[in-house]
This record gives C-alpha cells, sequence and structure tokens, in this order.
C-alpha cells in the first residue's frame, strides 16, 4: 500500500528548508486526522484502569467546516465548475476550444471538486502538467497531494526555482513504469525539477533525467490565502480543532452525567449486614430484613445532575466556532424561522462571500499560471495553440440568484434603452465562452425585427395613400361636393 504522507526529503540542510518541509508534513497529517475523524478515536485511561474513547460523541466539526467552504468555493454550479474567460489579450476561440478539451480530458468537474475540498482542508492544493502522448491535447492536468510536494520559491519574484516530489510507490508499479526490481513491498519514488531538468529517483537509484522546456516546472501550488512570505496557505479547519476537542469534551461530560443520573447506584440501609448495593431492575427487589422496628430504606448513592448552563455554555461554543470559522448560522441551514430577502442573505453570508471571494483570486491566478504553462508546452509538442493572450477561470455565483429581480431589473432597463446587451448578459451570467453566439444570436433577431416592423411601415403608408385617393372628391368637412351639373341647374333656378 502507498504511505499517505510522504517520508521527508533528504537533501542538503544548507541548500534547502528540510526544517520547513518537516513541519508542514507533521501539519498536513494533524489536519488530514482532524478532518477524516481519526484525531476521535483516542483513547484515554479510566479509573479503573481500562482505555475509554476520549471522544464518545466523536462530532466532526472540522470536516463540515471544511465541506461548507469548498462547496461556497464551488457555487451555483451545473454543467462544468467553471469556464474559461480572457484575462489578458485579445482571445482566440481556438485557445479556449484547446483548454475546454484539456478540462475535459482532466476530468476537471470531479478533479476541482477534489482539489478545492484538499485546498480547504490542508490549506493548499497541486496540480501537474501530465504528458499524454494518447490524447489529442497532449497534456492534461492531474493531483498531485500537497504532502508529496516540497517547493523552493524565490525571495525575490516568489517565482518556483526548484520542487521535490517525494512518495512511496509499490513494487508493482515501479517495475511496470521504470523496470525497478525489488524484494521491498514498496520503494521510495522522488522527482527533483530545476528550470533545466528533471532527475528521477528510486530508492536513491537515478532512472530517468529529461530536460525541461523552456524552464517550466510542470507544477502548480495554489495555497489558501497567506502571508508575503509564506509559501504554505491556512487551512479551514485550524481554529476549529482546539474548539471541536472543547465540544465534543464538554458534551461526553453531560451525555455522561445524564446515564449516571438514569442508571444510578442505589444502595439500601437498615438491613443486616450494613449497607449494601441494589441495582432497579425488573421484576421484585428483595430488600431484605430491617434492623429492629428500622425499615429498610434507599438511597440514591450518586447524584449527577447536569451543571446549570451547561448547554449554554456549549451553544456559546458552537456560536464562537462560527464566527471564527466565517460561517454564519444560516450556511448551517438556521433560517431563524421565517423567510429572508435576498438581500438579507447576502448580508448575513457576506463574511463567507468575501473569504471565498478571496480564495477564489488565488484560485484563479494559479489556474491561469497552469493554463498558460500548458499551452507553452503543448506548442512545443505541435499543437496548434496561440499564447499571447492569457485566460482565467469563470465560476458560478457563489449564492443563488433572485432570478425574477434580475429579469424585471433588465426589463425596466432595456425599455429606456439602459442597458447593453454585454451587461445583460453579464447579470444573466451566461458562461464566457457562449456570450459570442448568444451575441449573435440577439444582433440577428433585432435585425429581424426592424426588418419587420420596417415592412410594417411601408405597408401602412401605402395603406394611407390609397384612402387619400379615395376621399379625394371630399370637402373639408367631409361632405361630398356636388355634380357640375347640379350646379349649374341651381344657379340657373337662383337667377
Amino acid at each position: 500500500m502507498h504511505n499517505p504522507f510522504a517520508p521527508n526529503v533528504s537533501v542538503n540542510p544548507s541548500s534547502y528548508p528540510n526544517a520547513e518541509w518537516s513541519a508542514q508534513t507533521e501539519r498536513y497529517e494533524k489536519l488530514y486526522k482532524y478532518f477524516s475523524g481519526e484525531s476521535l478515536s483516542e483513547t484515554i485511561v479510566a479509573d479503573n484502569g481500562e482505555d475509554k474513547v476520549k471522544y464518545p460523541l466523536k462530532i466532526n466539526l472540522a470536516k463540515v467546516v471544511a465541506m461548507l467552504h469548498t462547496h461556497i468555493l464551488l457555487g451555483e454550479w451545473n454543467d462544468r465548475v467553471f469556464n474559461w474567460r480572457v484575462e489578458y489579450g485579445t482571445g482566440n476561440a481556438a485557445d479556449i476550444a484547446y483548454l475546454d478539451q484539456v478540462y475535459r480530458y482532466s476530468k476537471m468537474n470531479s478533479q476541482m471538486i477534489r482539489q478545492l475540498l484538499t485546498h480547504s482542508v490542508l490549506g493548499g492544493h497541486v496540480w501537474r502538467i501530465t504528458s499524454d502522448s494518447t490524447i489529442p491535447t497532449k497534456f492534461k492536468w492531474t493531483i498531485t497531494p500537497p504532502e508529496y510536494f516540497f517547493p523552493v520559491y524565490s525571495s525575490v519574484d516568489g517565482d518556483l526555482l526548484e520542487a521535490f516530489v517525494s512518495m512511496t510507490l509499490s513494487a508493482a508499479e515501479a517495475r511496470a513504469r521504470y523496470g525497478i526490481t525489488t524484494d521491498q513491498d514498496e520503494v521510495a519514488y522522488m522527482e527533483h525539477w530545476t528550470k533545466r531538468k528533471c532527475e528521477i529517483t528510486i530508492d536513491d537509484l537515478v532512472v530517468k533525467t529529461t530536460a525541461v522546456i523552456d524552464g517550466i516546472i510542470p507544477y502548480e501550488y495554489i495555497p489558501r490565502a497567506n502571508l508575503a512570505g509564506e509559501a504554505f496557505g491556512l487551512s479551514v479547519i485550524e481554529d476549529v480543532i482546539g474548539l471541536q476537542d472543547e465540544i465534543n469534551l464538554r458534551l461526553g461530560d453531560a451525555g455522561d452525567a445524564i446515564l449516571r443520573e438514569t442508571h444510578k447506584e442505589m444502595v439500601v440501609s437498615n438491613v443486616p449486614g450494613g449497607i449494601r448495593s441494589i441495582r432497579r431492575e425488573k421484576g421484585v427487589i428483595d430488600l431484605g430484613v430491617g434492623l429492629g422496628n428500622a425499615k429498610p430504606t434507599v438511597h440514591d448513592y450518586q447524584k449527577a445532575a447536569i451543571p446549570a448552563g451547561a448547554f449554554e455554555f456549549v451553544n456559546g461554543m458552537n456560536e464562537y466556532l462560527r464566527h471564527t470559522t466565517l460561517t454564519p448560522a444560516v450556511a448551517w441551514g438556521e433560517d431563524e424561522g421565517s423567510q429572508r430577502s435576498g438581500m438579507t442573505l447576502m448580508l448575513r453570508m457576506l463574511p463567507m462571500l468575501q473569504a471565498a471571494r478571496t480564495n477564489r483570486a488565488f484560485i484563479s491566478d494559479g489556474l491561469s499560471s497552469l493554463a498558460r504553462k500548458t499551452r507553452i508546452l503543448a506548442k512545443y509538442a505541435g499543437v496548434n495553440v496561440g499564447t499571447t493572450s492569457d485566460y482565467a477561470p469563470d465560476f458560478a455565483p457563489m449564492l443563488p440568484k433572485d432570478r425574477e429581480q434580475i429579469v424585471n431589473e433588465i426589463s425596466l432597463l432595456r425599455a429606456v434603452d439602459g442597458l447593453s446587451d454585454e451587461r445583460m448578459l453579464d447579470l444573466l451570467d451566461v458562461p464566457e465562452n457562449k456570450r459570442e453566439e448568444e451575441l449573435a444570436r440577439i444582433r440577428a433577431l433585432r435585425e429581424e425585427k426592424n426588418k419587420l416592423e420596417a415592412k410594417l411601415k411601408v405597408t401602412q403608408g401605402a395603406g394611407n395613400a390609397g384612402s387619400t385617393n379615395t376621399n379625394s372628391g371630399s370637402n373639408g368637412s367631409g361632405k361630398a361636393q356636388q355634380q357640375p351639373g347640379k350646379s349649374g341647374q341651381s344657379s340657373k333656378q337662383d337667377a
């Protein structure tokens, strides 16, 4: 089996940050244990000397918080997690078509979900540009677990100067891929990338050396928001750890108190032989014979009432957990018993939305860099793709939009020519790669409407002209004029 966490990279400590890498590996392991719930299986020694589970309720708030932040990052997507938009330059339809192909061959919908969950839990995620001669794009994007990736960044401009990728491979995979035969079940695999070459070793034996194209190291580590100069991002669950432990302990204490109160020890006095224990069971309980005139008396041996305010204390910790993780109550499904407007929902979700926008900025820059590196490598591999423009991911909205309100706003603005076609498509969240097609359709419909209106005006104009000719014998009052002959007769009679 593969080791879930890579061994520490062993290189010259005077040249590489081994201590930082080792500390980060330990941090990854702790974060993973809290997300998976393994940390909730910790045991302690009970009063009777036996081991017991420290957190019997096993409430895993770390996993819930990580899932909530992952879902808000993904947004309200349908067919694709993201589309491509032009970030810099004029853009090229062929470039976007190529990136869409890489997206499909990389199975990005499912891979992005896994990567963004890793991003939330471990504070970042890693993409690898993997060569594949069997697909038209020649390259695809694959996942490298962050605990296998050990980068060296420039202190001047933050550029990735070197990278070690260290993991264990099964003996079968080592034999199939590199022809290495070993008696061990696993071997230590390492890639060492620089701007000039890549060297692959197995158990310290160099098995492959390749030149690096255009100085591109085919890895992209995308951190969550972190401080300047920090190599690794901050996990969303690091601030959950202490609160989760405390909530589990206090609710466990409350559960123990309820258990003791429900099944508490009972004793009987005033019986021969002194006080003795009894258990409340179904059926009849023999309390024994009393001493003299004293009757046997049953007493509560253990009082285990839950202290007043215990649950208020736990609820307070839950509320603080929501504050410190920027996950408001509504994100946990609490609507406070009434419907809220879209604006109210947005305001309540604002802390979480701001955190998501911040992390989307890091993700957008990372995927833009990944796309640029991939197109450069593809061009070297003979793929007809451009490298003069840059492209960035266009994610779905993070919250459901009030479509009725948007449509009403568009209708009012379009009625007074106060909204462009481009802005209308933006409000309707039409994907970037489909906007040109939609704009062409709108223009065609508008031209057809204009032609029909022009034709209608011509038809109406012809009708008005015919009506004028028909009524040309009428006077101004609309009454028919007298014929000349009759007019003459009238004149003679008058004379």
